[in-house]
């Protein structure tokens, strides 16, 4: 095998689903402290909500949002102490974001945890229950989206929030219009629209009021430069800086989650191999449709860590 060069990518919310991170930490020591020094942070058991928890309680962004960031930390925490083996990028999709300022370097982890924690309690009463969500629109291009959004936005707040992969957008914004623009969609000939498991309208500019009370919370919380470059999703330009980093965590709440561009910004740097690590294989399935010439995998099991162990740690 010639030279590789790797990339860490960790998945946001809809990646939950109850069980995640169970088998990991009932093999891996390095895991299950994660799960319990989680538990202590938050001052409740996270883990068992996780692991066997209902999906009613793991949907709520309150609780999603530090559960997906505890799983994918402890996943990574089992292949630093199996293997060794760092990456030279980091990414992460919406929330995801998160774990690879951790995975970087530039946060530690009970900061992490208690931010996203607030992160989500703000996001969530930015917009009540039932009246935002978002839309996946697969099989339909961006022009076609972004004129439905166009239409539907002299009537209140929807738009395009995450560009996944070539066929697969996000749409953000008031329940009401994401009904409509389901209607629209089908109508224009998109193949499938989605309801995603997400109870507020995130990447719009419904978060502004929440953007803001978090960013007093990011000033509080201490920040180091990057070990490695991050690729943040406003601007998918790579960032080290401290300070480079709270910006793009600020800005984040109300941008466009810019995941294509994001994976071939990378691509165009170097990477050869990209694992996804954390729950489910959400971010692979755009990785392998953005580009076909980059080997794509995921961790998030015992099995495919070996997996992973065989293939970079031999």
């Amino acid at each position: 095998m010639g030279e590789r060069t790797l990339a860490f990518v960790f998945p946001g919310q809809a990646a939950q689903s109850v069980g995640m991170g169970k088998a990991i930490s009932e093999k891996f020591e390095s895991a299950r402290k994660v799960f319990q020094l989680s538990d202590r942070v938050l001052g409740f058991e996270l883990s068992k909500l996780c692991f066997e928890g209902s999906k009613e309680q793991l949907d709520l962004t309150e609780i999603t949002q530090p559960a997906v960031l505890a799983t994918s930390f402890a996943i990574l925490s089992a292949i630093r102490d199996e293997t060794g083996v760092e990456p030279r990028l980091v990414a992460g999709h919406s929330l995801g974001e998160y774990t690879a300022a951790v995975c970087a370097g530039c946060l530690k982890f009970e900061d992490a945890l208690r931010l996203v924690r607030r992160r989500a309690q703000l996001m969530q009463e930015a917009v009540p229950v039932g009246e935002g969500g978002m839309v996946a629109v697969i099989g339909s291009d961006g022009k076609t989206i972004e004129g439905v959004c166009e239409e539907l936005r002299a009537k209140g707040e929807i738009r395009a929030a995450n560009v996944n992969c070539p066929g697969q957008t996000v749409i953000s914004g008031e329940m009401a219009l994401l009904d409509k623009a389901i209607i629209m969609l089908r109508e224009r000939g998109a193949r499938r629209l989605v309801k995603l498991p997400l109870s507020a309208p995130f990447h719009s500019k419904l978060m502004a009021p929440a953007a803001e009370k978090f960013g007093r919370e990011l000033e509080k919380v201490s920040f180091c430069d990057a070990r490695v470059p991050i690729i943040p999703n406003a601007s998918a330009s790579p960032i080290e800086a401290k300070e480079e980093v709270v910006e793009a965590l600020k800005r984040q709440m109300t941008s466009p989650v810019l995941w294509e561009d994001c994976v071939r910004k990378m691509i165009e740097m170097g990477t050869t191999d990209f694992v996804e690590v954390g729950p489910q294989r959400l971010i692979s399935s755009f990785i392998k449709r953005i580009s076909r010439d980059v080997a794509v995998s995921n961790v998030d099991s015992p099995d495919s860590l070996a997996l992973f162990r065989e293939r970079y740690a031999s």
